[in-house]
């Protein structure tokens, strides 16, 4: 039995559009919408960068996980072999050398962060690895697609930024990929740790 929460409603239908079968409620990490104690794994995907109270949501998890349960979380890291977000944010600096680059600054994205959010959880036999993956474009348009959808930090950034400067940013990520006519690969890294609870006595 599979179950899942987000905040925007948008995500949620998507999800249950693409899931059947899985329970989908609206919730936030801060308030998950689920009864104590019920679930063996519990995992915060990729959301931690965005939670306004990180140590309300560790404690949210720890309490829909049952004793001697999982909890887990991954988010994208700030390495150079980042190139997924890297290449976005050098692309808007040409542009605007006041754009804010989020990846340098991605909360959690450093060795241990995430390690000792699961500690403060109450989380025992803690580890943490990163997690290289690879995403394949059938060309540039599809990749900016993404970024033009106003989906996490680049998005939020297209969003403030007037036409023209959009233009720019999307001209420059261009060039930097060297104009590509067909598919391509770009890498992202994510940080992922896992802890258990500990087990009732």
């Amino acid at each position: 039995a599979v179950a899942a929460c987000d905040p925007s409603p948008p995500f949620v239908d998507a999800c249950r559009a693409r899931n059947p079968g899985v329970e989908v409620r609206s919730g936030s990490a801060e308030h998950v919408p689920f009864d104590d104690s019920a679930f063996d794994a519990v995992l915060a995907q990729l959301v931690l960068h965005f939670v306004s109270d990180p140590a309300k949501a560790a404690v949210e998890l720890a309490r829909v996980t049952r004793p001697g349960g999982a909890v887990a979380a991954c988010v994208w890291t700030s390495e150079p072999s980042m190139q997924l977000l890297r290449l976005f944010w050098d692309a808007a600096l040409l542009s605007n050398p006041d754009a804010p680059d989020d990846a340098e600054d991605l909360r959690f994205g450093r060795a241990g962060e995430l390690s000792a959010w699961l500690s403060g959880a109450g989380c025992v036999r803690v580890t943490e690895t990163t997690l290289t993956v690879q995403s394949t474009y059938g060309d540039f348009a599809e990749l900016w697609a993404g970024y033009a959808a106003r989906v996490g930090p680049p998005g939020s950034y297209l969003k403030r930024r007037a036409p023209v400067d959009q233009r720019l940013v999307r001209d420059a990520l261009f060039e930097s990929l060297g104009r590509p006519e067909g598919a391509f690969t770009l890498s992202a890294v994510a940080r992922a740790a896992r802890g258990r609870l500990p087990a009732k006595k």
